[in-house]
């Protein structure tokens, strides 16, 4: 295992497999007691060969079945290890075995519930089952601040099935400002940008999803630019829209209670007495920079940052 880590660092995945490949023989011809003794050592072999596998990318269906087999071997011998069993979903996601994929995927919610990454991937496997509403709910469950640009992506991708094409390209427009340097977000929001005849937007969209392809991929994004060439010539004139949605959450004074707060790096968590949502702080943003407690009862102002809600400006209450 660790002649296999070392090949990986130097990005020697083929050696790293095969060494992997020989320890877990070694491990299978060990007697029963003593596979049991090492079982953990062996459930990491498992899972650490099944993750190679999975990252090739001309990997064949039989490669990706014996990484499927790998990751229910790791899951047996480590039961309650949320990693696994999040990996052995994703495999069997890959796989189009939904139903299974879905199972194994919740089990790791259940262990490990406040990961993004684990919501998304259940997202993904109801949404490949045709059931948005329940692909869209799971997204919900991220909070606001955790909502990355590929959980918004995502979420797009739900409105976009469910036909509510401005919602959806409210949640690429978002995506975009947050990870300007990715093309399959631009591609998306194009699409959306053609159904709601916004011409001028949409070409923009395409010949920015082309150059960051070309920059990625060292060619030009064929894709795109038949797109566009479609666009210039059949979708007709049409008027820019905005897309900075103003929150009802952010520009006035709200009320809340301090949750969490981390005195050694200055920051900490709201929770808003109306809507109960999560909101980010800094002690730079106390008037007077006093030092709440946990509990302190507090009025903000809201904004909208880079990692979602956030208090522009805090003063602490005290009870009289």
């Amino acid at each position: 295992m660790r002649l296999g880590d070392a090949y990986q660092e130097v990005g020697e995945s083929e050696k790293a497999l095969e060494v992997y490949r020989k320890g877990i023989k070694s491990c299978l011809e060990l007697p029963s007691n003593r596979r049991d003794e090492i079982k953990s050592t062996y459930a990491k072999l498992c899972s650490k060969t099944a993750r190679i596998l999975l990252k090739e990318e001309s990997r064949s269906p039989e490669k990706l079945e014996e990484a499927v087999k790998l990751f229910q071997e790791s899951v047996m011998l480590e039961p309650n290890d949320a990693d696994n069993w999040y990996r052995l979903g994703c495999a069997l996601l890959e796989a189009n075995r939904l139903d299974e994929a879905l199972n194994h995927l919740q089990k790791a919610e259940t262990l490990n519930p406040k990961k993004e990454y684990i919501c998304h991937k259940i997202a993904q496997a109801h949404l490949k089952r045709g059931d948005q509403d329940q692909a869209l709910k799971a997204y919900e469950r991220v909070p606001q601040h955790k909502r990355v640009p590929y959980i918004l992506h995502g979420m797009a991708q739900c409105y976009m099935a469910k036909g509510e094409t401005m919602e959806a390209a409210r949640k690429l427009y978002q995506a975009i400002q947050r990870e300007p340097q990715k093309f399959y977000h631009y591609w998306d929001f194009a699409l959306t940008l053609i159904e709601l005849g916004a011409k001028d937007q949409t070409i923009e969209a395409l010949e920015k999803a082309n150059e960051l392809f070309h920059q990625d991929h060292g060619k030009d994004y064929h894709k795109a630019l038949d797109k566009l060439e479609e666009v210039k010539s059949t979708l007709p004139p049409g008027k820019r829209i905005s897309f900075d949605e103003p929150s009802k959450n952010t520009g006035v004074i709200r009320f809340g209670i301090v949750t969490k707060y981390n005195e050694e790096r200055g920051f900490g968590f709201i929770k808003d007495d109306t809507e109960g949502n999560k909101v980010f702080f800094h002690i730079t943003r106390i008037k007077g920079k006093a030092v709440p407690q946990v509990g302190t009862r507090i009025k903000y102002v809201c904004e909208v940052g880079e990692k979602g809600l956030q208090a522009a400006k805090v003063w602490l209450l005290t009870d009289k």
